[in-house]
């Protein structure tokens, strides 16, 4: 995968036995994000509110229709990733919004993008955090919107 100029070579079985959840996995971006992580062997959880996008990523990919603003949707989602592959051990939150007017954008449309960008991503780490605990750690990645990666722990694998 590449970004802002750096690229990260995928090592195929790096991943395996780890399972990731990708919210927005039925983007474009989403899409790319899914098919590293199963390269490297992962078992990939995508959460998304494009059913016909998140249907044709294949039987391989556990796809539930997944409002992210929603908690009861969240804890599902969770729920039925670990009953299906035993736990967790990376988030990757990709699904966002955006305020396409700038500053003409009414308040609402503000509160809306924070919901779904900022308090919706953490409401998905705090959901998987005791799974990631119950397997000794996890990572969570959020890339920004210039392409960039955030990493909570700089110098922590995924791997552990």
């Amino acid at each position: 995968m590449a970004a802002t100029g750096v690229s990260k070579e995928v090592n195929v079985g790096e991943l395996d036995g780890r399972t990731a959840i990708v919210t927005g996995g039925a983007t474009l971006i989403g899409r790319g994000v899914v098919s590293a992580l199963r390269t490297a062997g992962a078992s990939v959880a995508v959460a998304d509110i494009d059913e016909e996008g998140g249907r044709s990523l294949g039987d391989e990919v556990l796809f539930r229709p997944t409002d992210i603003r929603a908690d009861a949707e969240i804890a599902a989602l969770v729920d039925e990733t670990v009953s299906r592959f035993g736990g967790i051990d990376i988030l990757v939150n990709l699904a966002c919004s955006y305020v396409d007017e700038g500053f003409g954008s009414p308040r609402e449309d503000w509160l809306e993008s924070l919901n779904v960008n900022v308090a919706s991503a953490v409401m998905m780490a705090r959901a998987v955090h005791p799974h990631m605990q119950n397997r000794g750690g996890g990572a969570c990645a959020a890339p920004d919107r210039l392409g960039r990666t955030t990493d909570p722990a700089p110098g922590r694998r995924a791997g552990r």
